[in-house]
């Protein structure tokens, strides 16, 4: 009942973060205008950029701390653990927002294009995003501690707080203290402090009472390193991959055309922000049942999480797909913009969409404590990806670029992820992608293509997105009629039994 109660606080939460950002982004391009928001997106990519520097160590403490509440690893020897992960998390983030804090005047004059924002301006704002940036890395350490413990129903809640405080309160403090970008990155650098107050005082309470002789030293980080470099290795590969053609627009593009460039891949990530939850409640029951080599629950664990991603990712990226325009025109009032940026949203859902699937190998190796399937992978995928990118960016701008992630990641998942399976658990991708995968993903996918034939979009914004809601209400239903346990997890709650489903 662990992992069903995580992944409904997990869905709850992530969507109440996804849908509260989503919602509150055109409010900010309004009231702060384009450039301002284009650095609000360049705010987002940078923190994804700053996970280069965390190599593999917060996944690492969570492992760990999944180990040491099954029983596996003694106390002393985690909390040796622990600190020794600390001291490294605290010195890496006072180094990489340093570093970052003093490439702002660069990356102001030279990399931004700005048109009506003053440069002096722009690197300030750099500047305060460099402690932002920081701060909330640190608290990596304290989120990984409480993910790896399986409160994951306390910090999906925490999180949708200071969501809140984010992306609504902070409309109060533009009333006191105007609407500019400054006033927005210094609320978010408070925020950011109390965050990572709060997070250390929960996190501290996991943790066993102090031992005799633990000491404080980084010397204990040799006994991780060899699964710590190698989720090090995985995250720098992610990172490049996820935000590589984020930074390379960044600096072809002006800011203000970033800025709406932002908004397609916003929505389009919300489909990752969906799906998360599942790996971050998957990967410390995995390695649970690891562990206590209990294979068959092992193997049907990941099997079932596997198709309720592929519900819930394929209903998402399928219905954004046949609904795209009207959508954006519902979401942002503006019909050209959304006719401008329609097929941009389409393709790089799609990607994210084989994204979302292609990782499932990768939570394996997690539980199994080794990661170079994942990270060869990674390493080829980059191969392939940076320059297609560079080619795709150079002769077709975004709409290049949006064909190219959808298509790299495609063919990773034909390839690679097959291999990965055969390497790791013999003979069960037939089973995963023909039984679990096929029959929810090819019914949803016809009943999108069906929709999007005739969907068109409309003067009315609330037409739009009823008619949004009613795609993405069929093929979600159609998905779920087409996924056996959860077919039969609906019947049973609607009989009076919620025994069945995922446990």
């Amino acid at each position: 009942m662990t992992l069903k109660r995580n992944l409904i606080a997990g869905y709850a939460g992530q969507l109440y973060v996804a849908l509260i950002g989503i919602l509150m982004l055109p409010l900010f391009l309004t009231l702060l205008g384009r450039e301002s928001y284009g650095l609000i997106g360049l705010f987002s990519s940078l923190q994804t950029v700053f996970l280069l520097l965390d190599l593999g160590l917060s996944q690492t403490i969570a492992r760990e701390t999944s180990c040491f509440s099954s029983g596996a690893l003694p106390a002393k020897v985690f909390l040796q653990r622990y600190r020794a992960v600390l001291i490294a998390f605290l010195l890496i983030a006072l180094l990489g927002g340093t570093l970052l804090f003093a490439s702002a005047g660069w990356l102001a004059n030279s990399w931004l294009h700005t048109e009506q924002m003053a440069v002096v301006e722009a690197q300030y704002a750099l500047q305060v995003i460099a402690a932002v940036v920081a701060m909330r890395w640190f608290s990596g350490i304290f989120r990984g501690v409480i993910s790896g413990a399986e409160r994951l129903v306390w910090l999906n809640g925490f999180n949708s707080l200071i969501a809140t405080f984010r992306f609504v309160c902070v409309f109060l403090v533009f009333e006191w203290f105007g609407y500019t970008i400054l006033v927005f990155f210094w609320y978010q650098l408070l925020l950011s402090v109390l965050e990572v107050l709060l997070l250390y005082g929960k996190s501290r309470s996991l943790l066993p009472a102090n031992i005799a002789g633990v000491g404080w030293s980084l010397r204990p980080l040799l006994a991780i390193g060899r699964f710590a470099f190698g989720v090090a290795g995985t995250s720098v590969i992610w990172v490049i991959v996820t935000q590589l053609d984020k930074l390379l627009i960044s600096g072809l593009v002006t800011l203000a055309d970033f800025g709406l460039f932002n908004l397609a891949i916003t929505v389009a990530s919300g489909l990752l922000v969906v799906t998360g939850p599942v790996g971050a409640a998957l990967m410390p029951r995995l390695t649970n049942l690891f562990a206590e080599k209990n294979n068959e629950a092992f193997v049907q664990t990941y099997r079932k999480a596997s198709q309720l991603v592929a519900v819930v990712a394929g209903s998402v990226c399928f219905s954004i797909m046949a609904s795209a325009e009207p959508l954006l025109a519902s979401w942002t009032g503006d019909a050209q913009l959304a006719a401008d940026s329609a097929n941009v949203l389409r393709w790089y859902i799609l990607g994210n969409f084989f994204l979302s699937l292609n990782v499932f190998p990768y939570y394996l190796q997690y539980a199994c404590g080794m990661t170079r399937y994942h990270v060869y992978g990674h390493l080829l995928l980059l191969l392939v990806l940076v320059p297609a990118m560079l080619l795709a960016v150079k002769i077709a701008g975004i709409q290049g670029a949006a064909w190219c992630w959808a298509a790299v990641h495609a063919l990773y998942f034909l390839g690679w992820v097959a291999y990965s399976h055969h390497k790791l658990l013999p003979g069960i991708h037939r089973r995963w992608l023909v039984a679990d995968l096929l029959p929810v993903l090819v019914p949803a996918m016809a009943l999108a293509l069906f929709w999007s034939f005739w969907l068109d979009v409309h003067a009315s914004r609330w037409l739009n997105l009823l008619l949004c809601c009613a795609v993405g209400a069929s093929v979600m239903l159609v998905s779920v009629a087409g996924c056996r346990w959860m077919r039969d997890a609906v019947l049973s709650i609607w009989r009076g039994d919620s025994s069945r489903g995922l446990s």
